[in-house]
């Protein structure tokens, strides 16, 4: 009888300690990261990302528009005084090869919704770390920053990711920078913050090249302006 009590008193205590740890990972679950608040949904879609390639053929036609030698015909009036008599007004065309001048402002403005697509189209070619999973992201461009959400799924661990990303200048090209991640309560590993860190596809979303000097980001309302000049 008292092996019967003792084997009951076990039981009920590993249930009740069952019940703690799913009450608690329950808690932490429910509890999303503080930044995904600030984050609203947008539609990702191809025409947007296409739309944004688009954008930086026209940057990148510009460039090279600048950087071409360029041939003007030349005319105009002068006196010839060689012949005897009067001094006449002959008509003289020549034909000059100009070369190009630096320093043309260019400039390209990138929708949210564009920036978005194109994240997420990025996101289906990374290689992602074995058990870790991402949900559909979300991507705003206000007050100077990008915000980003998405649901992450790790091992038995899942939640909603939040990350703060800059876009600064280095060495005259735009390059972004996550500045915050937040995953939430639950214990997420740092080597997973790091991996997501470097989930956004930089070279597809900024199409630049070391021709153009950009001089100015402006992020704000949805939308990203880089504005520079050519070297």
């Amino acid at each position: 009888m008292k092996t019967i009590k003792v084997i009951g008193i076990v039981t009920g205590s590993i249930i009740v300690l069952a019940l703690i740890i799913v009450g608690v990972v329950w808690f932490m679950m429910s509890r999303p990261s503080k930044l995904t608040k600030n984050v609203t949904p947008v539609v990702a879609n191809t025409a947007a990302a296409q739309s944004l390639d688009t954008k930086w053929q026209t940057f990148q036609d510009q460039i090279a528009q600048a950087a071409t030698p360029t041939t003007v015909v030349v005319t105009q009036q002068v006196v010839d005084s060689s012949k005897p008599g009067t001094p006449v007004t002959v008509t003289v065309t020549q034909t000059e090869v100009r070369t190009p001048t630096a320093g043309i402002p260019i400039s390209v403005t990138l929708t949210q919704e564009e920036v978005d697509s194109k994240i997420n189209d990025g996101l289906k070619t990374v290689n992602l770390p074995p058990g870790l999973t991402i949900g559909k992201m979300n991507v705003n461009l206000t007050d100077g920053k990008l915000l980003l959400a998405a649901t992450v799924r790790y091992s038995v661990l899942s939640g909603n990711a939040g990350m703060v990303a800059s876009v600064d200048l280095v060495n005259g090209q735009p390059v972004i920078t996550v500045t915050n991640i937040d995953l939430g309560a639950l214990p997420f590993p740092q080597s997973l913050k790091d991996q997501l860190k470097n989930l956004i596809p930089q070279d597809a979303l900024f199409q630049t090249n070391n021709s153009f000097q950009a001089h100015s980001i402006i992020i704000a309302n949805g939308l990203l302006t880089i504005q520079g000049v050519t070297k």
